[in-house]
C-alpha cells in the first residue's frame, strides 16, 4: 500500500511540473523619475518556484492613469531573468504611470496576474497634481480560483489549511478529491462529492510550518484539474551590510560588503538611490511567493519558447501572375543571414514544404538587422530572385482582448506585407523617371585611368588586352568569375563542373587577388560581387618572379624569372573604401527587428549604483557620491535557482 501512495504522489508532482502559471516581477532602480528619463528594471519570472524555463520573451510597457500606452518593448528572458530599461518620452505630463511586464504563457490563463507597479514621472513644463501610489503585497493567507464551474478557496490559520469548494448552481453529482502531500511517502486526500442538497464543503488539513509553503491538489474523476501554493512561513533571510567606508561628500567613494544569508548562490539586482529623491520600492519580490491558484486544465498554447522566430512563404517572382510555387525538390532550402554593419549575426538553413512555408527560430539579436536570403541551390543568380513573405515576426503579436495588435513606427513592414527585390520594385517606381535635359561634354573620364591609379601598382599598372570595370556590373544570370570570362574575353573557356578557365591557344594561366599570385582553387573562394576590377594581360615577369598562395598558404616562395612569353595573367583587384560601401549585394535582403537594445547604465543625481547582474553570496557594493546625496537607499532582490527569494531595503546615513 505504501508503495502505491508513494507512485502516487510522484505521479501529482510530475503532472504539475509543467503546468504552472508562470509569474513575473521587475525590480526598477527607482520609482519617481523626470519626464524623458531612462528606467532600467531586472525581470524575474518563475514557474512554481523556480526560475520559468518555458517563456524566452518578456513584454514590458508604460501605461499612463488613464491606460494609454506610452512605451512598449520587448527582452530576451536567460535563465529566467531580464535586464533592460525603458525610455519614458519627455513629452508625457506629470502623473502617475503603470509598468506592465507580461509573457505569453500569462495569456492562457487571464490579465489579473500580470505585474503592475506605479511610478511617478514629473514633467516641469506640464505640472499636474500627483501624489504617490503605493501596492502593498496581501498576507498570503488565502488564495481562490474558479475552474470548471467549481469555486475553490483556501484559508491558512492556527496551523490548518482549511479549503472549501463550491459548485455553481448549473450541475450536480460531481465528484472530486483533494490532496496533500505529508512526506516522500504519505499523502492525505479528502474525497468530495457534490448534489443538488449541498453546494459547497469544507476539508481541513494540517499545516507544516516548517515548509516554505504547502501545495494543495485538486482532481475530478482521476484527472488533475488544478493546485493552489500557499505560503506557511514568512522566516526573513538574515541579509547583512557592512559600510566599510562611508562618505557623503560631493564625489565621496564608497565601498561596502554586501553577505547573503547562506551559501546558495544568488541572482539578483543592487541599487543605490539617493534616499531623499527616491521612493520606497511599491511591490518586492516576496510578492512571487504569496499564494496563488492554478487552472491546469487551460492549456500553454500561447508560449514563446525558442526566443525570436519568422514564419513565412517562399515562391518565385512572376511579375504578371504572382508568385509561382517552388516544385524543384532541391530548391527546398533557404539560406538566411542576419546582417548588421557588414557583419554576420547568425547564418541559418531552413527548409520550407511543399507550399513553401517556412519557420526561422531559436534566434537572439538586438536592434534592427537586414535579413537576406536566397535559394540553397549551385545555380544562376535566379536563385537569388524569390518572392518571400513573412507572416509573423518580431516583436510578435499579442492576442488578448486587453492588448490590440500593433507595428512598431521603426518597422517598415506590416503583419501582412510582403517584399520584392530591387529588380521589381524598380518596375514600378515610375515617379523617378526625369525628362533628358541637353548637356555638353567638356571632358571624357576614363575608368581604367581611375580604377588603375587606386588598385594597381608597378608592372601590373602596364596596358592590358582586356580590362573591366565591375563595380555597376548588374547581370543576373552571370554571377561568378569563370562565367565572365568566358562571356567577355575571346578564346577563354569556362569549365562549369571544376570551375577552372582554360585558354585554348595553350597559354598558361596565372592569377593574382589584390597582386598576390594564387592558384586556381583560392581563387574560388572570392565572392563575384567583392571584385571591383579585372585586367587580362601577357607578362613573362608577372608570371615568373612573384610568390604563389594556394587554399593551404603560401608557396615554397619567389620563383626564378624565365622567359614564358605565352603566360597570360588574370588580375582580380577587390573593393575597398567607397567602393566597397556601394557593394551589389549577393543576397535579398529585408529589415527586420529584433530585442529592443540594453543599454549600458548611466549615473544621475538620483541613482548611483545599479548592478543588475550581480550574483554570488557576496557582494562589493562601490559608488561614486553624487554632490546631493546625503543619505543612501540601499535595495537587493533576487533569487536562487534552488526557488529561494531574497529582498533587503535600508536607508544607510
Amino acid at each position: 500500500m505504501t508503495r502505491i501512495i508513494l507512485c502516487f504522489a510522484i505521479l501529482v508532482y510530475s503532472a504539475t511540473a509543467f503546468s504552472q502559471r508562470e509569474r513575473i516581477h521587475l525590480d526598477l532602480d527607482k520609482y519617481s523619475c523626470k519626464a524623458g528619463d531612462t528606467l532600467w528594471f531586472k525581470g524575474y519570472v518563475l514557474q512554481g518556484h523556480y526560475p520559468s524555463p518555458v517563456s524566452t520573451n518578456l513584454y514590458v510597457e508604460a501605461f499612463s492613469s488613464q491606460g494609454v500606452l506610452v512605451q512598449r518593448t520587448l527582452w530576451p528572458v536567460v535563465h529566467g531573468q531580464s535586464p533592460g530599461q525603458l525610455i519614458l518620452p519627455d513629452s508625457v505630463p506629470t502623473d502617475n504611470y503603470y509598468i506592465v511586464a507580461l509573457t505569453k504563457q500569462q495569456l492562457n490563463y487571464d490579465t489579473l496576474h500580470f505585474f503592475s507597479v506605479p511610478v511617478v514621472v514629473y514633467n516641469k513644463e506640464k505640472p499636474n497634481p500627483i501624489h504617490h501610489k503605493r501596492q502593498f503585497t496581501s498576507s498570503s493567507l488565502v488564495t481562490a480560483g474558479v475552474i470548471h464551474g467549481i469555486y475553490w478557496v483556501t484559508f491558512f490559520g492556527q496551523g490548518q489549511l482549511s479549503s472549501m469548494l463550491e459548485l455553481d448552481s448549473g450541475s450536480n453529482g460531481r465528484k472530486f478529491r483533494v490532496l496533500k502531500s505529508v512526506s516522500a511517502d504519505s499523502i492525505l486526500a479528502a474525497d468530495i462529492v457534490f448534489d443538488s442538497a449541498h453546494r459547497w464543503k469544507y476539508a481541513d488539513f494540517p499545516a507544516d510550518t516548517s515548509r516554505p509553503a504547502e501545495s494543495l491538489f485538486l482532481y475530478e474523476d482521476s484527472i488533475l484539474i488544478g493546485r493552489q501554493v500557499i505560503p506557511v512561513n514568512n522566516t526573513q533571510s538574515d541579509i547583512r551590510l557592512t559600510t566599510d567606508t562611508l562618505d557623503t561628500s560631493p564625489d565621496g567613494y564608497n565601498s561596502w560588503d554586501l553577505k547573503l544569508p547562506d551559501s546558495t548562490g544568488y541572482g539578483m539586482s543592487v541599487t543605490v538611490t539617493d534616499a531623499d529623491r527616491s521612493v520606497p520600492s511599491p511591490t518586492t519580490i516576496e510578492k512571487l511567493a504569496e499564494a496563488y491558484t492554478d487552472d491546469l486544465t487551460v492549456p500553454n498554447h500561447l508560449v514563446d519558447s525558442s526566443y525570436i522566430t519568422f514564419t513565412g512563404k517562399a515562391t518565385k517572382e512572376n511579375y504578371l501572375f504572382g508568385g509561382k510555387k517552388i516544385k524543384d525538390p532541391f530548391s527546398r532550402e533557404i539560406v538566411m543571414t542576419g546582417v548588421r554593419d557588414s557583419n554576420f549575426v547568425f547564418i541559418k538553413t531552413t527548409r520550407m514544404d511543399d507550399g513553401g512555408k517556412f519557420m526561422l527560430d531559436s534566434l537572439f539579436f538586438f536592434g534592427n538587422i537586414d535579413l537576406q536570403y536566397q535559394i540553397n541551390k549551385e545555380e544562376d543568380g535566379s536563385t537569388k530572385n524569390i518572392h518571400l513573405t513573412l507572416a509573423k515576426f518580431v516583436p510578435p503579436s499579442i492576442d488578448s482582448l486587453c492588448f490590440n495588435d500593433w507595428v512598431d513606427d521603426e518597422i517598415p513592414i506590416g503583419k501582412e506585407d510582403t517584399f520584392f527585390t530591387k529588380k521589381e520594385l524598380s518596375r514600378y517606381e515610375l515617379s523617378k523617371i526625369r525628362t533628358l535635359k541637353a548637356a555638353v561634354v567638356k571632358a571624357w573620364k576614363s575608368h581604367r585611368n581611375e580604377l588603375d591609379n587606386r588598385y594597381t601598382t608597378g608592372p601590373f599598372s602596364e596596358p592590358a588586352m582586356y580590362s573591366f570595370d565591375l563595380r555597376t556590373y548588374d547581370n543576373p544570370y552571370v554571377r561568378d568569375l569563370g562565367s565572365f570570362l568566358s562571356r567577355e574575353c575571346p578564346g577563354l573557356t569556362y569549365d562549369p563542373t571544376n570551375g577552372l578557365v582554360y585558354d585554348p591557344s595553350g597559354r598558361t594561366i596565372h592569377y593574382y587577388v589584390d597582386q598576390t599570385e594564387y592558384d586556381a582553387g583560392g581563387v574560388q573562394m572570392f565572392d563575384f560581387d567583392r571584385i571591383a576590377y579585372v585586367k587580362v594581360l601577357e607578362s613573362d615577369w608577372l608570371s615568373t618572379a612573384r610568390p604563389t598562395f594556394a587554399l593551404d598558404g603560401p608557396s615554397t616562395g619567389l620563383k626564378i624569372p624565365v622567359s614564358n612569353p605565352t603566360a597570360l595573367n588574370i588580375l582580380i583587384y577587390l573593393r575597398k573604401d567607397r567602393d566597397f560601401r556601394t557593394m551589389r549585394g549577393g543576397l535579398n535582403k529585408i529589415s527586420v527587428k529584433g530585442y529592443d537594445k540594453i543599454l549600458p547604465f548611466k549615473t544621475d543625481k538620483v541613482t548611483l549604483l545599479w548592478d543588475s547582474w550581480a550574483a554570488g553570496k557576496d557582494y562589493r557594493i562601490r559608488f561614486v557620491n553624487s554632490n546631493t546625496a546625503r543619505r543612501f537607499r540601499v535595495k537587493v532582490e533576487g533569487m536562487s535557482f534552488t526557488g529561494k527569494l531574497i529582498h533587503y531595503e535600508t536607508i544607510v546615513e
